[in-house]
């Protein structure tokens, strides 16, 4: 199993606006200004996935869906988070989350991975 992470140099502030372009501007700013760590923890003798993001909770209207694949085509929200409100599937447990005001997120997958021949974790961020 292998997973891509890059880190990106830091930009300036995206324009505050509710236009289809600031929409635009909000994820390439996140982008820019977020590094996905992927890890493997271990826990009782067995590897699990786990992906560590920064959330902004502050963010009006973004939210962050922690997703599992197998296959790269389907994906399945594990955990999600928008503003104050954290969801949870039975297929995550939140490890860490500190800082403020933006938050350093650490999700474990609790499928373990030599459960699966393949499995894959991403952060998908979405705004209506």
């Amino acid at each position: 199993m292998s997973f891509v992470t890059s880190s990106p140099t830091k930009t300036g502030n995206p324009a505050p606006t509710n236009t289809p372009l600031a929409l635009v501007q909000l994820l390439n700013y996140w982008k820019t200004n977020t590094a996905i760590q992927p890890n493997v923890a271990a826990s009782q003798n067995t590897n699990y996935f786990q992906i560590t993001f920064v959330y902004r909770p502050a963010e009006p209207g973004v939210t962050y869906h922690v997703q599992a694949s197998s296959n790269l085509i389907s994906w399945l929200d594990i955990a999600s988070y928008a503003g104050s409100n954290i969801v949870l599937t039975a297929q995550a447990q939140e490890i860490s989350k500190t800082g403020s005001p933006n938050e350093t997120v650490t999700i474990r997958d609790a499928t373990a991975m030599n459960s699966k021949p393949a499995r894959f974790l991403r952060v998908n961020i979405t705004r209506p």
